[in-house]
């Protein structure tokens, strides 16, 4: 299994401040994972440190037919919005 960025999810880092490395450690060592009914796509949140505190963020993926994740983009997320999209079932 490869892990594998997208132009978009480079975008994302750069205008976030967000280290290259942390998508990939998030996709390998995930603390949840979901399933993105809307989307059609999974999400994988982990909590990482960030500038003298953590935060938790989520990488939203697809797996091809090699089984590589294709990492699509990246965003800080909190348990409310994680919360709100359990109970629509919209992350299942």
């Amino acid at each position: 299994m490869s892990i594998i960025y997208t132009e978009h999810l480079k975008l994302r880092l750069n205008q976030r401040k967000i280290p290259f490395d942390f998508p990939k450690m998030i996709l390998l060592f995930p603390d949840q994972e979901y399933f993105d009914s809307v989307e059609h796509s999974y999400v994988a949140i982990k909590r990482l440190p960030l500038v003298e505190r953590s935060q938790q963020f989520a990488v939203a993926y697809n797996i091809d037919i090699k089984n590589d994740k294709i990492a699509m983009t990246i965003h800080p997320i909190n348990q409310k919005q994680i919360d709100s999209k359990l109970i629509s079932k919209r992350w299942i």
